[in-house]
């Protein structure tokens, strides 16, 4: 006999939302350690893979993917801007 699941659909299609999120914004990491280190950010607990409910780690996922994405964004404007200047400076130079 199957027991009935605990996670609701609305759940599990977050979780699975927000794991493919993660997957695309670290590419290199693997499952499992994408999964301590969320279950880490979401309890702030060593042991915490075990413990972390499904909210919790969605939302570790979701802040952490908002902190990525204001990190890039910021890395971006810098690269554009020292494009900026070193393109000023050889046009100086000559």
């Amino acid at each position: 006999m199957m027991s009935k699941a605990t996670m609701s659909d609305d759940t599990r299609h977050d979780v699975l939302d927000v794991l493919d999120k993660m997957m695309q914004a670290h590419p290199t990491w693997r499952i499992g350690q994408l999964v301590a280190n969320m279950a880490f950010l979401a309890l702030q607990i060593e042991t915490a893979t075990w413990d972390v409910e499904n909210e919790e780690f969605v939302q570790a996922c979701r802040q952490h993917l908002q902190r990525t994405a204001e990190y890039n964004k910021v890395q971006a404007q810098a690269k554009q801007e020292l494009q900026e200047l070193l393109a000023a400076r050889q046009k100086a130079a000559v």
